[in-house]
């Protein structure tokens, strides 16, 4: 994970899938995860509810904001990077299947999800997932993370970190409920 966490500090784009207790980097399609072509399609859904926190990381030593609640992935590697982590925001946004839904952050850039598709895995028991594409621009409407397609399993966060604000990074993540 060392790359990861240079990836990290350096400011660049950081995306993560949280599985368990497990952080993968995520690729367009997160590795070790099947491509929705090799999954069974779902039953139709044309709407998902996805819940976002963005928080504000930092090394200025004053821990983890209590009214983010229990996230162990702050304490690992790359995020371990960071001694303080403050919750800026958290919402919630119905993504209807195919149109994207756009949030100001604080840092005056947009960010904007899309639910694609929900998927089933080949076998009974497998979880279900979401295909979501996100992007953010920089408050001057640049792309900062131009598109990225994430498989997402239902009630696990992922996340996407990276941009400069305000003496750290935001640390974004979405979690389809």
């Amino acid at each position: 994970m060392r790359a990861a966490r240079s990836i990290l500090v350096s400011g660049s784009v950081l995306a993560l899938c949280c599985l368990s207790s497990v952080s993968l980097l995520a690729a367009p399609l997160s590795e070790g995860l099947s491509k929705p072509s090799e999954i069974a399609q779902a039953p139709d859904a044309s709407s998902v509810k996805a819940e976002i926190i963005v928080l504000h990381a930092t090394n200025d030593g004053k821990g983890i904001d209590p009214s983010i609640g229990k996230m162990p992935e702050l304490g690992e590697p790359p995020f371990s990077a960071y001694n303080s982590y403050k919750q800026l925001d958290k919402f919630e946004l119905e993504l209807a299947k195919g149109k994207a839904k756009d949030h100001k952050l604080p840092d005056g850039g947009k960010l904007a999800v899309t639910f694609k598709e929900a998927t089933k895995g080949k076998k009974k028991d497998d979880p279900m997932r979401y295909v979501l594409a996100t992007s953010i621009d920089k408050p001057d409407g640049k792309a900062f993370l131009p598109s990225l397609d994430v498989n997402a399993l239902q009630g696990k966060y992922f996340f996407i970190a990276g941009q400069k604000y305000e003496k750290g990074i935001l640390v974004i993540g979405i979690k389809v409920k």
